[in-house]
Parts: C-alpha cells; sequence; structure tokens
C-alpha cells in the first residue's frame, strides 16, 4: 500500500525510507511493489553522491543509504548487489561515533549478508556470517533497544529471518 501510495513520487527521503521498509516484506509477491522498489533503488544510486553532498554535517547518509539499497536488492533477489551494499555500508559504520549505532548495525547487515550469501548458495559463507552476526548481537549493551529504537527493529528483523532460514539458535537478547 504505502509502495503504491508513494509510487510517483521524487523525493530521496521518501524513496530511501521505502526501500528500508522492505526490512518487513517479501516484496516479490506484488509485481506493483517490485516495479515502485526497482525504480527507488535506482534513483537513490543515482542520486546519492549528490545528496551526501547535500546533507553534509549529519551523520553519514551514506551508510543508511547504502543499508537501505541492499536490503532492497536482497529483497528484489539481487544478491551480488545485496551483498556489495552491505559490506559498503559495514565499512562506513566504522567511521560513525555512536557505539551501539556501529555494533547494532553492522550485525543487521551481517545478518542480511548471512542471508543473501545462503540464497546465493554459499552456505558456508552464510554460516560464518550468521555466527559473527550472533557473535555481535550477543555484545550489544542491554540498554541498546531503548538507545536505537527504529534500527532496533530493522536488526530484530533481519536477525529473526536468518535464524529461521539456518534453523539455528539466535543469539540471546543482550541482559
Amino acid at each position: 500500500r504505502i509502495a503504491a501510495e508513494y509510487a510517483n513520487t521524487d523525493n530521496f527521503q521518501i524513496m530511501e525510507r521505502t526501500l528500508k521498509m522492505c526490512t518487513f516484506a517479501d516484496v516479490t509477491q506484488h509485481k506493483e511493489v517490485v516495479a515502485v522498489i526497482s525504480r527507488f533503488r535506482k534513483h537513490v544510486a543515482a542520486n546519492l553522491d549528490r545528496e551526501a553532498k547535500r546533507n553534509a554535517g549529519i551523520a553519514d547518509l551514506r551508510l543508511w543509504i547504502d543499508q537501505a539499497l541492499g536490503i532492497a536488492a536482497y529483497r528484489l533477489g539481487d544478491y551480488p548487489e545485496a551483498e556489495s551494499r552491505l559490506r559498503k555500508s559495514n565499512s562506513l559504520f566504522v567511521y560513525t561515533s555512536g557505539v551501539r549505532m556501529k555494533a547494532s548495525q553492522t550485525a543487521a547487515n551481517l545478518y542480511y549478508l548471512a542471508l543473501a550469501a545462503q540464497r546465493a548458495g554459499r552456505t558456508n559463507d552464510a554460516r560464518k556470517l550468521f555466527a559473527e552476526a550472533n557473535a555481535r548481537f550477543a555484545a550489544l549493551p542491554a540498554d541498546t533497544q531503548h538507545v536505537i529504537t527504529t534500527d532496533w527493529i530493522v536488526l530484530q528483523s533481519a536477525r529473526s529471518e536468518a535464524t529461521a532460514l539456518f534453523g539455528g539458535k539466535a543469539a540471546a537478547r543482550p541482559k
């Protein structure tokens, strides 16, 4: 519904947030959603440098955009692009100052990287990424979910999906 409502927007932020909502849905179920997400993904990727410069001084926009593009690529079945974007996002998180933010978002990216690797047929790589994501998740401070509420939802969604795919035991919630 949201993809249809904003299908004709040219607003970069709406596009990025819509891509991030791909976290919660299997977009391949609806042709219209796939079309909107594909258009948004192309537009956001093409205008990333311009938007990053325009928003200079704000926390590095690129790390969030690359994460959103990676999630969208994963949902659209473009696993090599998903992995590339998620790895780029993780490399950018290294330079952010918030320890909780860096740890939680790199864990979320690692869960999505594990999912993409598994779907691409690289089970051994996928299991290693899943284990690394679980280790980062388990190391998060207990109050993390209260500090980064929105991003906590992305992390939990990625963690749940990866745990279901690997049939393994997820890392315990931070205490």
